[in-house]
């Protein structure tokens, strides 16, 4: 007799609705959905795909190959791909629409070179290190970043944002210093009359657990496929999982 294996289903329902309780959750802040990945393993196309429609949806990478995938697919919104620049995909970044994430002071020199060779610049965010010890312009370079930024670049940033490190757990203590440091850069740019539109650092933990961090966009990824990020939040949204698995016993 054959037997049936087991299976993984994704429930594209429970993604939408999933979406809709963190949008009334934020208020009117912009959704910035992270599908890196492969949407953890959800399928990044067809989760994209589920929620492109809906207002104020912009869809986060780590790779410029991830974006390409989504662009491949159809998928028009807004896609900012995570990873440091390189170099050899500027262009390809430019002419797909693709938001780049200027994370040191070298970034400013590659955006740079491909404006002296083409009269272009691209979008782009610039993310700053508060505490997460990954990639980000370190706090103390703000003044020489953005003194470089409006001397040498055409266009200004679409976004400012840091990624906390914490956020998720039962102390906050630690992603408040970090709040506060981001705070502090954010209006320096101010100063130099830097025009940005979205300033972000809440990830789904800072969702749950500290609201004076959303400003005018937020990063989901976990909740968005029905997860908590740690045993230490209070779950204050209705979510489901998006994915299950079956198999005969």
């Amino acid at each position: 007799m054959e037997t049936i294996g087991p299976k993984v289903y994704i429930h594209l329902d429970r993604c939408k609705s999933n979406f809709e309780n963190i949008q009334k959750k934020v208020s009117d802040c912009a959704l910035l959905c992270v599908v890196k990945a492969n949407g953890y393993g959800h399928g990044s196309i067809a989760i994209a795909k589920s929620i492109a429609n809906y207002a104020n949806v912009k869809f986060a990478v780590f790779s410029i190959g991830e974006a390409l995938e989504l662009r491949d697919s159809s998928i028009e919104n807004d896609i900012i791909a995570f990873s440091r620049i390189q170099p050899d995909y500027i262009d390809v970044a430019y002419k797909n629409n693709i938001i780049l994430n200027l994370s040191s002071l070298d970034d400013i020199q590659n955006i740079k070179s491909y404006i002296l060779k083409t009269g272009r610049c691209p979008r782009y965010h610039i993310k700053f290190e508060t505490g997460m010890t990954r990639l980000g312009v370190e706090v103390e370079d703000a003044k020489l970043f953005y003194e470089k930024i409006t001397k040498e670049l055409i266009i200004h940033p679409e976004g400012i944002y840091t990624h906390f490190a914490t956020a998720d757990e039962g102390d906050l203590s630690y992603a408040k210093k970090q709040l506060k440091k981001f705070k502090e850069v954010v209006d320096l740019a101010k100063n130099y009359k830097i025009k940005y539109k979205y300033v972000h650092c809440s990830n789904s933990g800072a969702i749950l657990n500290l609201r004076e961090s959303y400003f005018n966009m937020v990063r989901v990824g976990m909740l968005l496929y029905g997860a908590l990020p740690s045993g230490e939040v209070q779950n204050n949204i209705s979510i489901n999982p998006v994915m299950s698995f079956c198999g005969s016993i």
